[in-house]
């Protein structure tokens, strides 16, 4: 079975040029607009990689990455319309294992999702 990554994003274009990159590279992509539907979707699945934007219409990624994080091992990494140095420390102050921000080149996203520091074997191409 494919590494799952689990997409979290409110830009419809976004979650669009990811899921297709992704799904080049072999992935099995789930897809959520929203912290609700995040939460909804982690009830049934268990994701390799949760990648997402920090800013979503119903609460902070910040937070839910916490709460996911307490919850289980799965790795976080952000992709966030929030750019600063500052922004970049609160998401690996909230467990993240990376932070790409936006904007970014589909190449750059997927070297940092596939680098050896954080990424766990089975997501690394083979």
């Amino acid at each position: 079975m494919a590494d799952t990554i689990l997409l979290i994003d409110d830009n419809p274009l976004i979650m669009e040029l990811n899921r297709e990159t992704l799904t080049g590279y072999g992935y099995r992509i789930l897809e959520a607009g929203s912290i609700s539907q995040s939460r909804a979707l982690l009830k049934d699945e268990t994701p390799d990689l949760i990648m997402m934007e920090a800013k979503l219409p119903d609460g902070c990624g910040l937070h839910f990455c916490r709460e996911v994080k307490s919850q289980n091992n799965i790795p976080v990494m952000f992709v966030s319309i929030l750019s600063t140095t500052q922004d970049e420390v609160a998401g690996f102050d909230a467990g993240a294992s990376a932070y790409v921000p936006k904007p970014y080149t589909t190449d750059m996203l997927v070297l940092r999702m596939r680098g050896q520091e954080f990424t766990p074997k089975r997501l690394r191409k083979r």
